[in-house]
């Protein structure tokens, strides 16, 4: 169980790519870019809306990946910015607000284009943490939320196709430089679902993670198929 819990925890510090990245999780592969799932490109922008609330939907802003990096492929009207998040065999739909797609999302776009470019983890959380003493990147400078709300928060197995999810849809404050002890979390709050905790603490893209009492009946997946429960 304690095992399980650290690669768990291992793989949620991937996904949210923080300065200080989880090298125990990224450095199975210095090969990077054959580790990440492309899918066709349709199936990518459901994708990616799905990690947003239903009603951010139709306005939100989309980013696909393709190799060598993401493009835009839908301009935001409401200020939120969608994609799926993707490190070694974890991808992760996400949607940022107006702050977090000019800085969180500029940060993990550029990992994921370090890693294209055959950086290893070791040079990747490197370079990022230059970026940012530079002025490069940018931590959030005000409140704000990204929403990882779809169920398709996955590792997956490219060899044989399997799927696991990594963790429950839930919602990211922007924190940063804070630290566990600032809210008051204690150790085993961290990937807990009914405690809240700081994922990334003490780095530039720290969040504070909430998961939200919701059983995913009201939230299509990403085959945008949704459905309304019956009144």
């Amino acid at each position: 169980m304690k095992r399980d819990m650290k690669s768990l925890s291992r793989c949620l510090m991937a996904l949210a790519f923080m300065a200080v990245l989880s090298l125990s999780a990224l450095a199975q592969s210095n090969d990077m870019k054959s580790k990440f799932m492309v899918v066709d490109r349709q199936r990518e922008i459901e994708w990616a809306l799905s990690g947003a609330p239903d009603h951010l939907r139709a306005g939100a802003g989309v980013y696909a990946y393709e190799p060598g990096g993401y493009v835009k492929v839908r301009d935001s009207k409401n200020g939120f910015n969608c994609l799926v998040n993707r490190v070694a065999n974890i991808t992760a739909p996400q949607c940022y607000d107006a702050e977090g797609s000019v800085s969180n999302m500029k940060a993990d776009m550029r990992r994921v284009e370090l890693f294209e470019q055959g950086k290893s983890a070791e040079e990747v959380a490197k370079i990022i943490k230059e970026e940012y003493a530079s002025g490069k990147l940018i931590a959030p400078r005000r409140p704000g939320v990204t929403y990882m709300l779809s169920p398709e928060f996955f590792s997956h197995d490219p060899k044989t196709g399997q799927k696991k999810q990594v963790f429950v849809p839930h919602v990211m404050f922007y924190a940063p430089y804070m630290k566990n002890s600032d809210i008051g979390a204690l150790p085993e709050h961290t990937n807990s679902h009914a405690n809240i905790f700081i994922l990334g603490e003490g780095t530039p893209g720290a969040y504070i993670i909430v998961v939200p009492k919701y059983d995913g009946s009201a939230h299509g997946s990403a085959s945008g198929n949704n459905q309304e429960k019956k009144r």
